[in-house]
Formats: structure tokens, sequence, C-alpha cells
């Protein structure tokens, strides 16, 4: 979603689904052996795919991303109420209206906020808020995120033959 890709109409929103789709991309393409390299949400996306799909792994490296005990991340709580609550696609257009709101959504999550320039808050947002089509995806998936489908892949990971890079900034 945020790199401009609309979900499909019938798209299930779900860390587990999306691993699915990984798979069917690899397919669809013809990759045997991946070096997956992942972050924030992907990361938990990875994970999944990673337990479900070991034999396709040549390396796997994850950085700051969602774990079994960090989905969804406290500093989305207020995103995560207005989806469970099915008002973040009626706050949409106003939250993209006023400049000081669209910071402080992506602010808790640098360390120096005056790194995030508009263009950069633009990047983020307008992908998954952009039009009501895109922020009706976007709130199925910020509902949905929880621990399920990561714990579910728990054994999966614990048996992963892959070398495995975790890489975790707790102040970038």
């Amino acid at each position: 979603l945020h790199g401009r890709s609309p979900a499909r109409p019938d798209q299930q929103m779900t860390i587990g689904a999306f691993a699915d789709v990984l798979a069917e991309f690899c397919d669809r393409l013809g990759l045997d052996q991946i070096d997956l390299v992942a972050h924030d949400t992907g990361g938990a996306i990875a994970q999944v795919f990673a337990a479900r799909h070991p034999e396709r792994l040549r390396t796997l490296t994850l950085t700051n991303c969602e774990t079994q005990d960090n989905i969804p991340p406290a500093a989305m709580a207020a995103t995560v109420e207005l989806a469970r609550n099915g008002q973040l696609v009626s706050s949409a257009p106003a939250l993209l209206a006023d400049p000081a709101t669209r910071a402080g959504i992506l602010a808790p999550g640098y360390r120096d906020p005056g790194f995030l320039t508009t263009e950069l808050i633009d990047s983020f947002l307008e992908p998954v808020l952009g039009t009501a089509a895109a922020a009706d995806k976007f709130q199925q998936l910020i509902a949905m995120l929880g621990p399920g489908d990561l714990l579910d892949a728990e054994p999966g990971l614990r048996k992963l033959d892959a070398p495995t890079l975790i890489a975790w900034g707790t102040e970038d």
C-alpha cells in the first residue's frame, strides 16, 4: 500500500494474507530463493513468510519491525483506535488537510521530527489515506493488527535454518 500498489478489491488485510501475496509475487517471478530484507510492518509479513516458506529463504534480515509482543506498536495507538472504531476513513480528509496533524502522525517514529519534510510525509500518507478506497483498506489493515499471525509463525521461525540478521536501532 505504501508503494502505491493498490490492494486488490478482495485482498484480505492481515499479516498472513500479505505473506501469501509475497509468496505469489515470488511464484510469478520464478524466484526460488530470496534474500528477504524487511522493516516495520513488512518485518511482520517477512516473519510469517519465513515460517511458511523456509525453503525460499537464502537469508533473512529484519530491522525495527513488529514482533509478537509489539503489534501494533504503542506509537500507533491513536491510529489503531480510530481504525478499530471505524473512524479512520472519515477522519482521513481532515488528517490530510492539516499539516501539523500530518506531521504529528509520523513524528513519534523519528528521533528528529525535523527530518519529516512535507514531501516525505505525503509519500507515507497519500497512498494509504489519499482516497476513500485506499483509506478503507488501510483502516482494515490497521484494525486487524495483532499478534495472532506472528504467534502462529513462532514454531516455524524456531526451526528456520537461514542466515538471519536482526538490526535494531533504538535512537535512529
